[in-house]
């Protein structure tokens, strides 16, 4: 299983109530043109038909792969938790993480590990990602796909795990989807954390880096990412003008990794913060005209010293 020529990959599907769009995940790892690989299904608390199709389809599709294991969690308990028992269940040298909607491209496993095999350091990788919009006849590539990725200073082959870091602490780069692991990296840096509950990428990633772990960069788009209404990060409750995903990023952020910041910066970032913060302590987070009165107001001096940081780092 650590044939260095040829290593295990543990492909860890994360679902939850995703029955609509899971044999289309399932079968594109299937389709993977890399062979050595094990399923992990993780299901976090499913109440649609979600583990019983990825019961069955296992069951005809079990003998393509090295091991399968199907984790039907009975709670819901978040992103991050389900992220970690499908990993902690993995045997794989190396693990890809993808979500049950989303779709590997067939030669995505085969290009991480013909780089890993020219690059003996690496022990994150990660690529471009197509987003597409679910049920919309025309498919548009996003600016992953678009730009030129490599020009981004957190891709740069010369940059160190700490610039990444800083980098990460101002702006994310990095296409959670497309991210592989070495499994050594969690012996070392621990698991996603999981007082969280729908971000698990950015907080990762900075406490990959924060341990100097560099993230490398292949150019290559590995998975198409589909957009739809109950995607995390745009699905919210219309009463309200901003998401639980938007206050749980800026509530972890402020605890977390405002004090990494310099003294000017780390002012701005928090005066930003707290307005975010202070809307959902005193439930005035209402999808409202005053409340959206006082984000503009408030917003546009902030946001343009922050943007002035980003650019910066980006």
């Amino acid at each position: 299983m650590k044939n260095q020529n040829n290593p295990l990959v543990s492909i860890v599907l994360i679902t939850y109530n995703c029955d609509k769009y899971v044999i289309e995940t399932l079968e594109s790892i299937k389709n993977q043109t890399y062979n050595n690989i094990e399923l992990i299904v993780s299901d976090d608390g499913s109440k649609d038909n979600t583990i019983d199709i990825c019961r069955n389809w296992i069951d005809n599709n079990k003998e393509r792969f090295i091991r399968t294991v199907l984790i039907a969690h009975q709670i819901n308990t978040g992103i991050p938790a389900n992220c970690n028992r499908g990993i902690k269940a993995s045997q794989g040298e190396w693990i890809k993480l993808i979500a049950g909607d989303d779709i590997f491209l067939p030669d995505a496993i085969e290009n991480y590990i013909s780089y890993i095999q020219s690059n003996k350091h690496c022990l994150v990788l990660h690529s471009k990602v197509i987003r597409f919009i679910d049920g919309s006849s025309q498919q548009k590539d996003d600016i992953y796909s678009r730009i030129d990725l490599k020009s981004f200073k957190i891709n740069n082959p010369d940059i160190t795990a700490d610039q990444q870091f800083q980098s990460l602490l101002r702006i994310n780069m990095v296409a959670a989807p497309t991210i592989f692991f070495h499994k050594s990296v969690f012996e070392k840096v621990g698991y996603f954390d999981e007082r969280l509950k729908l971000w698990e990428d950015r907080p990762m990633l900075l406490k990959i880096t924060k341990n100097n772990i560099k993230l490398h960069f292949l150019d290559f788009a590995s998975v198409r990412y589909r957009v739809h209404e109950k995607s995390v990060q745009i699905s919210k409750d219309n009463k309200f003008l901003l998401s639980y995903f938007n206050i749980e990023k800026s509530r972890y952020f402020y605890k977390e990794y405002l004090h990494y910041l310099p003294f000017f910066e780390r002012i701005i970032k928090r005066l930003y913060l707290l307005r975010i913060l202070f809307l959902d302590k005193f439930n005035l987070n209402r999808n409202n005209l005053l409340i959206k009165l006082f984000l503009r107001i408030t917003d546009f001096p902030l946001s343009y010293f922050i943007n002035k940081y980003e650019k910066k780092y980006k």
